[in-house]
C-alpha cells in the first residue's frame, strides 16, 4: 500500500510550483487588503525584481554546491541545469557507480515507459564514481570518452557503454562439485541442464587422440592503463575506454524489446545490460581458443603421463596461454608441441608477433593472470587414469624422489658457489679501497686479508654466533702478525 502512494505522489518539481503558487496567492490577497492591487502596483513591481533577483542569486548559489564541479563552465553548467530543471526542460540525471548506471524512476522516458534502457532525452548531467568510466554518444555516433567526475551532456546525448575500472575476474567452464562431475558428461545434459551443456561447451578441447578435457579457466585482466592515472587510483585512460566500449559485439539482445513487444532498434538494444557485459568475456574466449590449440598439439598420455617426467606439458600450455595474452611477442610450437626455432640456423626459438594479445590492446584490455581451476574429462577416462596411476605409484613415488634429491644436490652446490664467492668479496673488500700498483709485502697482505676475514665474522649476527672460536684464532693471528712486525721477524 506504501508502495502505491508513493508511485502516485507528486513529484519534488511539482510539490515546489504549488509552493510558489501558494505564496503567490497569500501575496496577492495581502496586498489586496492593504488598498487593493491598483493603490500597490508600484511596491509590487518592485517587490517582483526583488523576489526575482533574490531567487536568482540563490540559484546561482545553490548551483555552485549541487554537484562536485571546479572549473568555471562546469559551474556555469550546473546553473543551466538547474534552470532547466525548473522549467521541465532537463535530461537524465545518471550515476554511474562501479561500472553500473543508477538512474531515478522519474529520469525514465514517459513515451517509453515499458523500456527499461530509454532515458530522457535532454540536456543533463552524468556523475561518475572513481572506478567508473562511460562512453557518452547520440544515436548515430560515438562522441566522447569520459571518467570518473562530472560529465554534461547536451540533447540527444545518452551513455552508450560503461567500463568498471577495478581488476575484473572472469571464468569461464563448468563450476561446482561432485554433482556437476555427474551431471557434464550425461548424454541428455542437453536437455536437463542446458546451463551446464553450455558452459561445458565453452571451454572444451580435444587432444591429439581426440579425447575431450574440459578446464575451468580464471582470467584475470583490467582496462589498459596504470593505477593512479586519469585522477583516479584504479587508473582511466580515454583511449581504453573508448576501444574497450566501441569494440563490443553489434548483436541485439534477445531480452531487448520495445513496448509493444517488437524488437528495439540498434541505440536502445546495444547498450543494454547484456550487450555491455560482452567486453568481460572477450579475454576468456581468446583463452580457450589457444587452450584448444594446444590441447591438439599433445596427446592424452603426454597431458596426464604415467611416470614422472620433467616436462609437464599441462604447465606449458598455461604458459602459453598467459604468454600469448600479455606479452607481444611469444615462441612458437609445432603441431606435435615441439619447439620450434629460428630459420637463420642460430638455434633461438622462433618468437610471432601474438594474435591474442593484438586483439586485446585494440580493444583497450590488459590481461594480469590465467589459471586453471579445475579439469574435467569423461568418468570412463578418468577411471582408467586413476587406476594406471595407482598401478605406477611407487615408480612415479622413485622418480619423483630421485628428482627432488637431483634438486636438493644442485642447489647445495649452488649455495656453496655463491657463499665462496660472497666471502671472497667480503675478505677482499678493504684490498679494493687500496690504490693500484702499491707494491704489498706479504705480511701486509697477510694482515688485509685477516682483518677482512674478522669483519666478515662480526658483520652478520647469526654469523658471529657460529664463528665464535674462529673469530678468537683470527685475533691471535692478528695480534701475532703485528707483534712479529714489532719485531722485525720476517713472516
Amino acid at each position: 500500500m506504501r508502495r502505491k502512494n508513493a508511485k502516485h505522489s507528486p513529484s519534488p518539481l511539482v510539490k515546489l510550483y504549488l509552493l510558489i503558487f501558494g505564496a503567490l496567492v497569500v501575496y496577492l490577497i495581502i496586498k489586496t487588503l492593504s488598498g487593493g492591487l491598483q493603490h500597490n502596483a508600484m511596491s509590487m513591481l518592485i517587490d517582483a525584481l526583488l523576489c526575482g533577483m533574490g531567487f536568482l542569486g540563490w540559484l546561482i548559489f545553490f548551483a555552485q554546491f549541487t554537484l562536485p564541479v571546479k572549473s568555471s563552465r562546469d559551474r556555469f553548467l550546473s546553473f543551466e541545469r538547474l534552470v532547466q530543471y525548473l522549467l521541465g526542460g532537463h535530461g537524465p540525471a545518471i550515476f554511474v557507480d562501479n561500472g553500473q548506471v543508477r538512474v531515478s524512476r522519474t529520469e525514465r522516458s514517459k513515451k517509453n515507459g515499458k523500456n527499461p534502457e530509454v532515458l530522457k532525452r535532454g540536456p543533463g548531467v552524468v556523475i561518475l564514481d572513481s572506478a567508473s568510466a562511460a562512453m557518452i554518444r547520440t544515436p548515430v555516433e560515438f562522441k566522447r570518452a569520459v571518467g570518473p567526475g562530472v560529465e554534461f551532456t547536451q540533447v540527444n546525448e545518452y551513455i552508450g557503454g560503461t567500463i568498471d575500472l577495478h581488476v575484473q575476474k572472469v571464468t569461464i567452464g563448468p563450476t561446482g562439485g561432485k554433482k556437476v562431475n555427474d551431471d557434464l558428461f550425461k548424454e541428455d545434459v542437453e536437455t536437463t541442464n542446458p546451463g551446464l551443456f553450455r558452459s561445458r561447451l565453452d571451454s572444451r578441447g580435444f587432444t591429439r587422440d581426440n579425447i575431450e578435457i574440459i578446464p575451468t579457466l580464471r582470467v584475470t585482466f583490467r582496462l589498459d592503463t596504470i593505477p593512479g592515472r586519469g585522477g583516479t587510483a584504479f587508473g582511466y585512460d580515454a583511449t581504453a575506454v573508448k576501444n574497450a566500449i566501441i569494440g563490443r559485439p553489434v548483436h541485439s539482445p534477445e531480452t531487448a524489446t520495445t513496448s509493444d513487444g517488437s524488437p528495439a532498434p540498434r541505440t536502445q538494444a546495444h547498450d543494454s545490460a547484456e550487450a555491455q557485459q560482452e567486453w568481460r568475456l572477450l579475454p576468456a574466449y581468446l583463452a580457450v581458443d589457444i587452450w584448444r590449440e594446444y590441447a591438439g598439439k599433445f596427446t592424452f598420455s603426454e597431458l596426464f603421463p604415467f611416470t614422472y617426467k620433467e616436462d609437464n606439458y599441462l604447465k606449458l600450455i598455461q604458459t602459453m596461454i598467459s604468454d600469448r595474452l600479455m606479452e607481444r611477442l611469444t615462441i612458437q610450437h609445432d603441431e606435435h608441441g615441439n619447439l620450434m626455432t629460428a630459420a637463420d640456423g642460430s638455434g633461438s626459438p622462433l618468437q610471432v608477433e601474438s594474435r591474442e594479445f593484438t586483439i586485446l590492446r585494440s580493444r583497450g584490455l590488459r590481461v594480469l593472470d590465467v589459471r586453471f581451476l579445475n579439469i574435467r574429462m569423461p568418468p570412463t577416462v578418468e577411471s582408467q587414469l586413476v587406476e594406471r596411476w595407482k598401478a605406477s605409484w611407487l615408480l612415479r613415488a622413485n622418480q619423483e624422489s630421485e628428482a627432488v634429491e637431483a634438486r636438493r644436490n644442485l642447489m647445495i652446490e649452488l649455495g656453496k658457489q655463491n657463499g665462496t664467492r660472497e666471502y671472497a668479496m667480503r675478505v677482499t673488500q678493504k684490498l679494493g679501497t687500496q690504490p693500484l700498483g702499491r707494491p704489498w709485502a706479504g705480511k701486509d697482505l697477510a694482515k688485509l686479508l685477516v682483518n677482512g676475514s674478522l669483519g666478515a665474522c662480526k658483520r652478520d649476527s647469526q654469523v658471529q654466533k657460529l664463528t665464535v672460536d674462529e673469530s678468537r684464532q683470527l685475533l691471535a693471528l692478528i695480534n701475532w702478525l703485528e707483534k712479529s712486525d714489532d719485531a722485525g721477524q720476517p713472516t
